[in-house]
């Protein structure tokens, strides 16, 4: 009987010893198990996160995009109300530099900040949306080298704008670039005596006591002052006379 306690007695012991390896092994597989779960979770929720903000940047793109093409249809919807819009496809542009671009080039001596810039293959406007006005309509060039810039002196002067072609709305579109200066005041807008003038002729009527304001106007639109008077056209009440042609 003693000896068969003694044995009974070890194989109990052996068998805690057992069930104690048994249970530290389980302890260890659980915890591991747990950190691989927390691991393929956070996994998981990056990756969701990574595809949502995604789609986020995707749906940002799209509405910029979308914007864009809705700035440039409200500008050409708003220009084609003044004139008939050139061929082909424009590029838009919005100032946002106006007095670098006025010592630049005569065509942006009147942009102000905040205009339109619309880029057609063979023509310019410049378009002012907060007054929705043309500013101006011409070929951008580059500035030459030797450019001798004259400076637009600050004296009122009083316009009269007559149109020399069939080209319709011609002299309105001047007007209404003129009529964005502060000194500047257009009296007057109608059509010329004939239609086959071939290039704009600029006449000063101040008899010679604001020619240098005149001069500066002349060149900001491309043209030059003309001596006299142009033959068969009525007679003006403008400081400076302005018949528009085909250039």
């Amino acid at each position: 009987m003693g000896n068969e306690e003694q044995v009974t007695t070890e194989g109990i012991t052996k068998i805690k010893k057992v069930i104690k390896k048994q249970g530290k092994g389980g302890i260890m597989e659980w915890l591991i198990t747990i950190i691989v779960a927390i691991i393929v979770v956070v996994a998981i929720v990056f990756w969701l996160s990574y595809l949502n903000k995604q789609d986020v940047d995707d749906e940002t793109s799209m509405n910029q995009d979308q914007t864009a093409g809705e700035i440039v249809t409200d500008v050409l919807t708003a220009i084609a109300k003044h004139m008939v819009l050139p061929q082909g496809e424009p590029t838009i542009a919005t100032i946002e530099d106006a007095a670098n671009l006025r010592q630049q080039q005569s065509f942006f001596a009147l942009v102000e900040n905040g205009d339109q810039l619309v880029i057609f293959p063979e023509q310019a406007i410049i378009y002012r949306p907060s007054t929705d006005r043309i500013v101006k309509v011409g070929a951008v060039q580059a500035p030459a080298a030797n450019e001798n810039r004259q400076a637009v002196p600050e004296v009122p002067l009083t316009f009269e704008i007559r149109n020399g072609t069939n080209e319709t709305g011609k002299a309105s579109i001047l007007a209404d670039q003129i009529g964005t200066q502060e000194l500047y005041e257009v009296l007057n807008v109608g059509d010329a005596g004939r239609k086959d003038y071939t290039s704009t002729f600029v006449y000063d009527l101040t008899n010679g006591e604001k020619s240098e304001a005149v001069a500066a106007f002349a060149q900001i639109i491309g043209s030059t002052v003309t001596e006299g008077y142009p033959e068969g056209e009525a007679e003006s009440n403008a400081e400076v006379l302005v018949i528009l042609g085909l250039d």
